[in-house]
């Protein structure tokens, strides 16, 4: 047999990457890969913040919109301004929920803050007690301005809704006062 001849050839010893640059290499590469996605989750933790704000805002609206309403009602029927209401006059607490029907109570008591907790139905919101619990805690109290010392003769009210809501970690709450008339003497 015949044998092969044989060559050694030098292995260059300063080529390729050594451990240092390659861990580099990592680091600069996950910080270009981490930045972008730290600024998108941000922008997204943002935006879901607003729209609980938003939609907030809305519920507080919607309650004041409820009481002017039933006042309106009620001087067109000929009632008391404030009738059906009594459970939101000061020093009370109330809920309410626009979305009831005749059969279900508009205006529920709250003596606490748990229990004027919104739940939800598909995309309504409302005290249904079969309903999944929202983030949202809606709380109406309605204190009457007298005129002079008499507490009978109350033209003005003062309607405060406090909104309150959790988004992630974050607990906020506001609320919001309006001014309603007795238009109808």
């Amino acid at each position: 047999m015949k044998k092969l001849p044989t060559t050694n050839y030098p292995l260059p010893t300063n080529q390729g990457f050594t451990l240092i640059e390659t861990f580099v290499a990592i680091v600069i590469l996950t910080t270009a890969i981490a930045g972008p996605l730290t600024l998108a989750q941000r922008s997204l933790a943002s935006a879901i913040y607003s729209r609980d704000q938003i939609t907030a805002f809305y519920f507080a609206q919607e309650a004041i919109e409820f009481v002017k309403n039933t006042r309106d009602e009620n001087n067109i029927k000929g009632l008391a301004w404030l009738s059906g209401l009594q459970n939101c006059l000061s020093p009370n607490n109330c809920g309410i929920d626009a979305t009831a029907s005749n059969r279900d109570p508009k205006i529920i008591a709250c003596p606490d803050t748990n229990s004027c907790l919104l739940g939800f139905k598909t995309d309504l919101y409302g005290y249904r007690t079969d309903w999944s619990k929202s983030n949202f805690t809606r709380i109406v109290k309605i204190t009457p301005l007298p005129i002079g010392t008499d507490p009978n003769l109350a033209n003005e009210a003062l309607v405060s809704v406090t909104m309150s809501w959790r988004t992630g970690t974050i607990s906020k709450d506001f609320t919001i006062n309006d001014y309603i008339y007795n238009w109808h003497k």
